[in-house]
């Protein structure tokens, strides 16, 4: 089976890696002398801004130069405080050479990605992450040798939960939709997006957030699995 995998908070542990990345930050720039906020408060808005800011990006609000460049800038504003563009761009330089190269992964990712590829099954990722950053991350971690392809917004064009994302990586297998599933932690872009094409998909749900349905769609996605643990997924496949 063609398995296809979101990367982030998925496979690769962005909160982890993202959070160790940002106390580094912390004291690189000393912002304790310079700021008025601790460290846990720094990486505690950082995904509630970074999150806002990907979701402008996936409505084509913003593109992905702009969310670079600002990214930081906003975080602060969000934060109680300002900086300049320049600096934003000088601390979103800092953040993107050094998080890519963290290697820790989601609990029992390594277990099963060794355990489907022995088994014979064919996997991938799907990703909407920057294109030289999602490779070092899967260097990094040392998974490179698992995927057949990475398949990046930056490489079709589109983005998650666009569908013609979905139907190029079925077309890239030589695959029908319906033989294929996705595997993600996004229920917009990984699991409607799949399902919208035709796809199979699991909703990985490690949190167990709400699952944001829509009226009009109930029936349609009632009966989609959820996991909490990424060993789960041996149930399915």
């Amino acid at each position: 089976m063609n398995i296809f995998f979101d990367l982030d908070d998925t496979i690769w542990d962005f909160s982890r890696n993202t959070t160790e990345t940002l106390g580094e930050m912390y004291f690189h720039f000393d912002f304790e002398k310079n700021f008025n906020f601790t460290k846990i408060d720094f990486q505690n808005n950082f995904p509630i801004t970074n999150d806002r800011l990907w979701e402008q990006l996936s409505q084509k609000l913003l593109d992905a130069d702009t969310l670079r460049n600002i990214r930081f800038q906003k975080l602060f504003e969000d934060m109680g405080h300002e900086i300049s563009l320049e600096f934003s761009k000088k601390l979103s330089d800092y953040y993107m050479e050094k998080s890519p190269f963290k290697h820790h992964l989601v609990e029992g990712a390594r277990e099963l990605l060794e355990n489907l590829k022995k088994n014979g099954h064919k996997l991938h990722i799907i990703t909407n992450g920057f294109e030289n950053i999602q490779h070092q991350k899967l260097k990094s971690s040392q998974i490179t040798h698992f995927f057949t392809h990475i398949i990046t917004s930056e490489q079709t064009q589109v983005k998650k939960p666009d569908t013609k994302m979905y139907e190029y990586a079925c077309a890239l297998v030589n695959e029908l939709p319906q033989n294929c599933i996705m595997i993600g932690d996004h229920w917009g872009n990984d699991v409607e997006g799949a399902i919208n094409a035709g796809m199979n998909a699991l909703f990985f749900n490690p949190n167990k957030k709400n699952i944001p349905i829509e009226k009009n769609k109930v029936e349609k996605m009632k009966n989609i699995p959820q996991i909490y643990f990424l060993s789960e997924i041996l149930d399915f496949i």
